[in-house]
């Protein structure tokens, strides 16, 4: 539905309304799509789809001769992203905004959830501005996304829609595993990490994830065998002062820029 249909149905009922305001978009409208039940036999609608929409296509004619048309893409929305969009929903009647958060990790839901709420609480405390948006496009960039868009909210998108040379992620960052919490010594809120997987050095962002754990900080200290290093080589086991309790067999990924 378009801003437009949201405010009439608003206008002319009493039902409270939600809207999807950020994550992967369907191609089709409504989501009624019907490529993966056809070609796989998943239905999309009963939350199985295989994304066919993701893969590469081409064109051909009727005598199986393939038309170029320069990009392989052609079905795969951007994601929808509406936070600069905020005041114009809720002064619609809006009542809540849904955020896409299946399959997603803990650092997606924490960026997403807590941009919109600041958009939100700004918009009431009349701080809302072009610079905060400015710095909630770039936050929500750096998480999970295929370019954004604004769906289907001012209109049935085009071209602008469609992440044409990429299906997948394009975040400017990326989370890369770089080794496992072995121990952790409260008196000292320090733990001992095996990096299994990458190097670390002082002044990497690194997020910490376990079962009941999700901690995002910058690594201000390395100690191995009680002596102070820039870094900690993979195939080491070091020592970090965390910012709060984590457990044995928490994962420890890099944070770094995406190249």
């Amino acid at each position: 539905m378009t801003l437009k249909q949201i405010k009439e149905v608003k206008k002319k009922t009493n039902i409270e309304i939600e809207t999807f305001v950020h994550g992967a978009m369907c191609m089709a409208i409504s989501g009624r799509c019907i490529l993966s039940a056809y070609l796989f036999g998943k239905s999309a609608n009963c939350g199985s789809c295989a994304q066919p929409c993701r893969k590469e296509w081409f064109l051909s004619d009727e005598d199986g001769n393939k038309i170029s048309v320069g990009k392989k893409y052609f079905m795969s929305a951007k994601d929808i992203c509406m936070i600069e969009f905020i005041p114009q929903l809720i002064k619609a009647g809006i009542d809540s905004f849904k955020i896409e958060g299946r399959k997603r990790d803990a650092k997606y839901i924490e960026v997403t959830s807590r941009c919109y709420r600041e958009a939100i609480d700004a918009y009431y405390d009349k701080t809302f501005s072009d610079q905060k948006v400015k710095k909630w496009k770039k936050e929500l960039s750096s998480v999970y996304n295929r370019g954004f868009s604004t769906g289907f909210y001012f209109g049935t998108p085009g071209s602008e829609g469609i992440s044409y040379n990429k299906a997948d992620n394009i975040s400017s960052t990326e989370k890369v595993l770089a080794g496992y919490v072995v121990h952790y010594y409260p008196k000292a809120k320090a733990g001992s990490v095996r990096l299994d997987h990458m190097s670390i050095k002082i002044g990497d962002k690194i997020i910490v994830e376990g079962k009941y754990t999700f901690i995002e900080q910058e690594i201000e200290s390395i100690e191995i065998e009680n002596k102070s290093f820039k870094m900690g080589k993979k195939g080491t086991e070091v020592a970090v002062i965390f910012n709060s309790p984590v457990k044995k067999g928490d994962k420890v990924f890099l944070i770094r820029e995406r190249k």
